[in-house]
């Protein structure tokens, strides 16, 4: 065989090598870009806060009472939040109307900004604006005032905020009146064991038989630097 005919293979072979190389190095790159940056308590303390809403979540941005209603009504499946950030735009007021959120798993950024005039009076337990706070679900720098959490018939695990808390919720304020059976709070009906309830306020009325609370009707997981000003 040729020497020409030698290095004219050697450099096909070398071509094919650096070929596979950069395929491999764009792959590498890809799978970095799509790995979290960022944890949820690296999220809440403020740290690398750009790269985890690219990495990991959609934004929604909610700027209306009809876009909130929009959001309540996607949030009815158990996996559709959990890689959304939402963030709340404006002060919204609902004036009496009813806005419950079944089920949230992502990220919900009031940014200092107010619900008001939240009103539920509908039949069953698990009542608030959200219903359930999955583990992994963060409520932030949201505020609710004016409240009427009224559920009739069974009334257990009620709160302003969230009827069950498996996730955190933090630097949140609510106001208003809550009624219910058992495990009646503020705050939130249970935070369970995986719940977190930090630098919170209420000022509630709240109005229950057993296990009520100004924070929490129930508490299986942490709550921290918490203040209740209402009346229980």
């Amino acid at each position: 065989m040729s020497k020409t005919i030698i290095n004219r293979m050697r450099g096909r072979l070398l071509t094919v090598a650096l070929s596979l190389t950069l395929a491999l190095s764009q792959c590498l790159q890809v799978l970095a870009q799509e790995e979290p940056s960022a944890t949820y308590e690296e999220y809440l303390s403020g740290e690398n806060r750009g790269q985890t809403d690219a990495a990991l979540y959609e934004v929604i941005r909610i700027a209306s009472v009809e876009q909130l209603q929009e959001l309540a009504a996607a949030c009815c499946y158990d996996e559709w939040s959990r890689d959304k950030r939402v963030i709340l735009e404006a002060d919204l007021d609902l004036n009496g109307g009813t806005v419950e959120i079944p089920v949230f798993g992502g990220i919900f950024d009031g940014q200092g900004h107010t619900i008001s005039g939240l009103e539920i009076r509908r039949d069953g337990s698990q009542t608030g604006l959200f219903r359930y706070l999955q583990q992994g679900a963060v409520v932030q720098e949201l505020t609710v005032t004016q409240a009427r959490v009224l559920p009739q018939g069974s009334g257990c695990q009620a709160g302003i905020l969230a009827g069950k808390n498996y996730g955190s919720i933090v630097n949140c304020r609510v106001s208003g009146v809550l009624e219910g059976e058992e495990e009646v709070g503020g705050i939130a009906g249970v935070n369970e064991d995986s719940g977190v309830i930090r630098s919170c306020t209420a000022e509630v009325t709240v109005l229950g038989n057993r296990r009520s609370g100004g924070i929490a009707g129930s508490n299986h997981g942490t709550i921290n630097n918490c203040v209740n000003r209402g009346n229980i």
